[in-house]
């Protein structure tokens, strides 16, 4: 005997209402949205104000590359928890627990005059970041038919990117970054209030407690009281987090110093925040395009969005001009946003009857790689070196994904397809 995992389209109907589970779901999924927006706000901060809140902590910028691998370590540390131990918790005992340790992290960075408080509120993000952005994901998945969630993924990305769009904008027309993690801490109070009244105990039968459904089925071979060893024996899901765990270097690379190479060719301190704002728009675009692009067309994406990323960032070193670098900060981000929902949704895939774990797996992978690129890309103290050191990650990610496409793509997207055609 064993427990298999069931989603809502999976349960007994003859026990409660259909309209009522429904109109449920449907809540589950707006708070899904609503947190996964929150998840943006204090992350876009730091990546807005790293240099200032380094500088005010009593630090210069060299410890800008373990400051941002502090967060990750966070991150990471909360997402091994889960992988073994989330199945048991429930979702929305982590989700409560990831938006109040989201507050206190916020409310200990915004007063973090001193280099230790500024470590303790990263870490305090980072773990609580691990918690919210893929538990989020996760529910909204739980309630949404299997057919629809890499389009509902994509689409909660496109809530996140949008809070990431705002912050920079914020913050460079006057908003103190003190104030704006003050928001941060009031915002994550209120949404955990809502997740507790949202995710009654009246509806464990979508699991989010801890509750699971059992069912009688065969033991499994693969089965295994440490399950980050499961997802990792299959080849094709160690592939798609090397993948993520590329992408996030990548990614923080642009992010976190595009900004500051545009001001060291002579742009403006607007135009080094608006190429933030820019890149997550651009990413934003990039997710809206994925939400509604048919299973062909992602595969395509899959092997085209890699080889974009290096063309964009080539162009910004080769051609040294900060509006172009602007707009190429734009295109860097298109190209990323289809990526991540991509990988996680189907490195969740491949492991339906463990999704949490599968989940929180990707989302370690993801985390390791902030943990290992940003100090070792950040030794030159440059940006422009930075960025031509990051075309390594974004070549490695290139081939990961142009293998996958090529020798993998039918596997991979072969429940997608059936659901599409």
């Amino acid at each position: 005997m064993s427990m298999e995992i069931l989603d809502c389209n999976q349960i007994d109907r003859g026990k409660r209402p259909e309209h009522n589970l429904d109109k449920y779901c449907r809540r589950v999924r707006i708070l899904g949205l609503v947190g996964t927006t929150g998840s943006g706000f204090a992350y876009v901060a730091f990546q807005a104000q790293s240099s200032e809140m380094i500088s005010l902590a009593g630090l210069d910028s060299s410890y800008s590359g373990t400051m941002i691998s502090l967060f990750f370590i966070g991150f990471v540390l909360v997402s091994l928890f889960i992988s073994q131990f989330g199945e048991r918790l429930g979702q929305a005992r982590l989700l409560l627990l990831g938006c109040i340790l989201y507050g206190l992290g916020a409310l200990v960075t915004a007063f973090a005059i001193k280099p230790f408080l500024l470590i303790c509120g990263l870490i305090l993000m980072g773990i609580a970041h691990g918690l919210v952005l893929p538990g989020f994901s996760n529910i909204i998945m739980l309630a949404t038919s299997p057919e629809k969630h890499v389009r509902y993924s994509s689409f909660a990305q496109v809530f996140l990117c949008f809070s990431s769009f705002l912050t920079p904008l914020l913050i460079v027309m006057g908003v103190a970054v003190k104030r704006f993690f003050i928001f941060v801490f009031v915002y994550h109070t209120v949404l955990t209030i809502i997740t507790f009244l949202v995710i009654r105990r009246s509806y464990d039968l979508l699991r989010l407690w801890g509750t699971q459904t059992m069912v009688t089925e065969k033991p499994k071979k693969n089965a295994s009281s440490f399950q980050l060893l499961v997802c990792l024996r299959k080849f094709e899901f160690t592939l798609l987090a090397l993948a993520i765990a590329l992408y996030a270097a990548v990614e923080i690379s642009v992010s976190f110093y595009a900004g500051s190479y545009i001001s060291d060719l002579g742009g403006s301190r607007e135009l080094a925040s608006l190429s933030l704002s820019l890149f997550w728009i651009g990413l934003l675009a990039g997710l809206l395009f994925a939400s509604v692009s048919s299973v062909r067309l992602s595969q395509l994406t899959l092997a085209v969005a890699p080889i974009g990323i290096i063309i964009t960032m080539s162009l910004m070193l080769i051609v040294p001009e900060p509006i172009l670098v602007c707009a190429m900060t734009t295109l860097s981000g298109f190209f990323c946003g289809p990526l991540w929902p991509m990988f996680l949704s189907l490195g969740r895939g491949l492991f339906l009857d463990i999704p949490t774990a599968a989940t929180s797996m990707m989302a370690l992978a993801n985390g390791l790689g902030g943990i290992v690129f940003p100090p070792l890309l950040s030794l030159p103290n440059k940006p422009a070196q930075i960025l031509t050191l990051s075309l390594i990650p974004a070549l490695l990610l290139a081939l990961i994904c142009l293998y996958l496409y090529f020798k993998r793509r039918q596997m991979l997207f072969h429940t997608a397809m059936i659901n599409d055609s």
